[in-house]
């Protein structure tokens, strides 16, 4: 770069600021920076599939939503998946 005046910018979050509440359409990304929803959803994933949980593994781009699809009785699961989010406020 030669001389001149040059600016940078990204995105900042607070980080105590409370985390935007988890939803089914809430990417693995975000699931993962909250860790009581991420406890509470991986615990459902694997009462509904015990393998399912470890396959997730580098598929952080999935919405929830688009997860719970990848599994038999999928509407089963997106209600239990609801049902805690909801409970929990995550």
């Amino acid at each position: 770069m030669g001389a001149g005046h040059y600016q940078w910018s990204y995105p900042y979050a607070d980080p105590r600021a409370d985390p935007p509440a988890i939803t089914l359409d809430s990417s693995l990304d975000d699931l993962i920076d909250n860790a009581g929803a991420y406890q509470r959803v991986m615990a459902v994933f694997a009462a509904h599939n015990p393998e399912f949980p470890s396959r997730l593994n580098g598929e952080n781009g999935l919405s929830l939503r688009q997860a719970a699809e990848m599994n038999p009785r999928a509407e089963e699961l997106l209600a239990r998946l609801e049902a805690v989010l909801r409970r929990d406020g995550a």
